[in-house]
């Protein structure tokens, strides 16, 4: 190229960049110029302008993910009816609530308590008979019994134990199967005898069976082979079948002594005489019931 050609070019550039350079001010330290020319200086984002506001963006995203981050570390409160679920009640209000009685076994969530036995529907005469027998033990044992109301009155075929409440189908079809074949038969209540349970937390007063062992004896096999299957504890070896009339807190034999044990029992002999009692005292079991929680299963025999 000739030197008039670069001569007419270099002013041509010089021009170029007098015109540029007259938006920007040599006194301002900030000045940039970017790589395409352009003085982002004026109307136009300036460098520090557009780092300051980058850190301001960036500070902020911080900000508001650590507050993200605290907001989902803080457990929410739980609520107080949930809380109550969990915290044990206090033990005076509990023996209040069940006249002073104690479980036979921790209550734990999931768990049903299970109970087979015969109802025990017996006449107006029973429910009086053994309102009286009652008033006629000794005077410091009365104020401390609580008689059983009459339709509340049965013969126990299993002790009362705990169980899942996923099995509860289960042992009711065992129940019923083992039960569907069973008949009727005759029981006749005898002399009044003293009991306590396992735990010696309450002591209970008991008319013993007189007749039907045998029948008795042959359901108390059948729920046994069905609480085996679940690992959860048989009837008694040795039973005394017997129909609970009113029980009291403690241990009742502490109380008692001999002489005592003969005036109860001469005391309930007199009354079913001079009641004309003793037909009352005999009944024909029909079906078995099986309590579980609040539920109740019934078994009718053939």
């Amino acid at each position: 190229m000739s030197d008039q050609g670069s001569s007419g070019l270099s002013l041509l550039m010089s021009s170029y960049d007098e015109d540029e350079g007259s938006e920007c001010s040599e006194d301002d330290p900030f000045e940039k110029v970017s790589k395409s020319g352009e003085c982002l200086h004026g109307n136009k984002r300036t460098f520090i302008d557009e780092q300051t506001s980058y850190g301001a963006t960036k500070k902020a995203r911080k900000v508001g993910s650590v507050e993200k981050e605290q907001q989902q570390q803080t457990p929410l409160p739980i609520p107080e009816g949930i809380l109550d679920m969990f915290r044990k009640k206090d033990s005076q209000e509990s023996l209040e609530d069940h006249q002073g009685r104690v479980r036979t076994f921790e209550h734990f969530p999931g768990n049903w308590a299970l109970h087979v036995y015969i109802p025990m529907f017996g006449p107006s005469d029973l429910a009086s008979l053994i309102e009286s027998f009652v008033m006629s033990l000794p005077s410091d044992l009365v104020p401390k019994m609580h008689l059983f109301p009459c339709n509340e009155l049965h013969l126990s075929l299993s002790r009362t134990v705990p169980i899942r409440h996923y099995w509860i189908n289960s042992i009711v079809d065992q129940l019923k199967s083992a039960f569907a074949l069973k008949h009727s038969f005759h029981c006749i209540l005898g002399s009044p005898e003293f009991y306590t349970n396992d735990d010696k937390t309450r002591s209970f007063i008991g008319l013993k069976i007189l007749s039907g062992h045998k029948k008795l004896s042959s359901l108390v096999c059948n729920v046994d082979e069905v609480l085996e299957e679940f690992a959860l504890p048989t009837f008694y070896q040795d039973p005394s079948f017997h129909v609970s009339i009113a029980w009291c807190l403690g241990d009742i034999h502490e109380h008692l002594m001999e002489k005592h044990i003969k005036q109860i029992q001469d005391a309930f002999d007199s009354l079913v005489m001079e009641m004309s009692a003793a037909d009352c005292l005999a009944f024909t079991p029909n079906q078995v019931h099986c309590r579980i929680g609040n539920k109740l299963f019934n078994f009718p025999f053939s």
